[in-house]
């Protein structure tokens, strides 16, 4: 896949993965991690185990969640074709920075 069909799909998996592990029970501190919904990373909730460059991907990742999630919503009409391109446009540089993430989280 690329460029805003990538982040489509990323979306879809983000809410799927959201919803199953809404029914999952919660660890203890000591177990605590965050998940990078971009990536589907796992990393440990403690940031002072985080490199400079995780840290500022796990900050990275939520922005992107918001923008794409922001994104999908704003899906034009077919019959609407500049604004649709316009929309691709976005989608693309979404897929840009998914990218950039993926090399932040070394993946």
């Amino acid at each position: 896949m690329s460029g805003w069909i990538e982040v489509l799909a990323a979306k879809e998996r983000m809410t799927h993965e959201r919803a199953s592990r809404r029914h999952q029970r919660q660890g203890d501190a000591a177990r605590s991690v965050m998940y990078l919904a971009s990536v589907r990373m796992l990393v440990p909730g403690d940031l002072d185990l985080l490199s400079p460059d995780m840290r500022v991907a796990v900050v990275e990742d939520l922005l992107w969640s918001i923008e794409a999630l922001r994104w999908v919503d704003r899906k034009p009409r077919a019959w609407h074709r500049r604004a649709r391109a316009q929309w691709r446009d976005e989608g693309n540089a979404l897929a840009d920075k998914l990218d950039r993430i993926r090399h932040l989280a070394g993946r």
